[in-house]
């Protein structure tokens, strides 16, 4: 993803930016990885982040700006058996991720990010703080433009999309590998991918479509 911080930190605000959406928020130099394995970076500098919190987090992150309940957490990290004391441990986890961001310094950062209401929390992300979130507002570019009939713009807005994948979505995290989320969000690659296809295959140039559709067919 370093390679296409461009891309992504050229993202405005999309459609799921959240509060922050407008305006500059704390925190925000923060941003979060999904398309690939996931990854946390604070500026340049990569956030460790261990043990199941990286499933929370992922989940967290694969439902951007939505409030996740602590039973979907607790489905997701356990399936039918949630140990005594699940909620605890949940907690547990969120005070570590939230311990883990604030750990450059900059105090608050997590606060500005990781949000709990009752039962639930949510990760605030907007479309430059989130690959995934900037891979949904490039696509709508491209589809914008290409129904406007601009097919250069359509064609750089779907590779500025795809782009930002670099592996299958949350590669390294198994208890999300066949998460719903997780499905989704494949099959919007695989969709951008065709829709990007189109525009090169009308414009007459194949030859850039083939790699992507080489990846989606294998």
């Amino acid at each position: 993803m370093d390679q296409d911080r461009g891309d992504l930190a050229g993202a405005g605000h999309g459609r799921r930016a959240g509060p922050a959406a407008g305006r500059e928020a704390a925190g925000e130099d923060v941003r979060f990885g999904v398309l690939g394995p996931l990854r946390i970076w604070r500026g340049h500098v990569s956030v460790p982040v261990r043990g199941r919190q990286r499933t929370v987090l992922g989940l967290l992150a694969l439902n951007a700006n939505l409030a996740v309940s602590r039973d979907t957490i607790a489905e997701t990290l356990w399936r039918d058996d949630p140990p005594a004391g699940a909620a605890g441990i949940i907690q547990t986890y969120m005070s570590r991720l939230r311990r883990a961001l604030d750990a450059g310094g900059q105090q608050g950062v997590s606060a500005a990010h990781l949000l709990r209401s009752g039962k639930a929390y949510t990760l605030r992300a907007a479309a430059g703080q989130l690959d995934m979130l900037a891979f949904d507002q490039f696509a709508d570019r491209g589809r914008a433009a290409a129904e406007a009939g601009d097919g250069p713009a359509a064609a750089q807005a779907y590779a500025q999309a795809l782009r930002l994948w670099r592996d299958e979505p949350l590669a390294d995290v198994e208890d999300l590998r066949s998460h719903p989320s997780v499905v989704r969000l494949t099959r919007r690659r695989a969709f951008v991918t065709t829709e990007y296809a189109q525009v090169m295959c009308e414009a007459g140039w194949h030859d850039r479509a083939l790699p992507y559709l080489r990846e989606l067919t294998a």
